[in-house]
């Protein structure tokens, strides 16, 4: 099963990622990096798919659901 976290770069969303891939998921992380960072994910960078943009591109985020089976919806802007 395919799995896509938006926000995924984050701590709350790296943490799902991490069990995500231990329950054997193939893992696309979405995320613009605005408050995430790629270090949340280093252990992980070779065994999932990462997407850099931002939630807005509503093209780039419907071509990034393709054959996705589940969503984790963790991307939020606080402000």
């Amino acid at each position: 099963m395919r799995a896509l976290v938006t926000g995924g770069a984050g701590f709350i969303g790296s943490n799902i990622v991490d069990r995500l891939l231990k329950e054997n998921y193939e893992v696309v992380v979405y995320d613009n990096l605005s408050t995430g960072n790629k270090q949340f994910l280093k252990n992980n960078l070779n065994n999932i798919s990462f997407i850099q943009a931002d939630l807005l591109d509503v093209k780039r985020l419907n071509e990034s659901l393709k054959d996705i089976d589940l969503v984790f919806h963790m991307a939020a802007n606080a402000d």
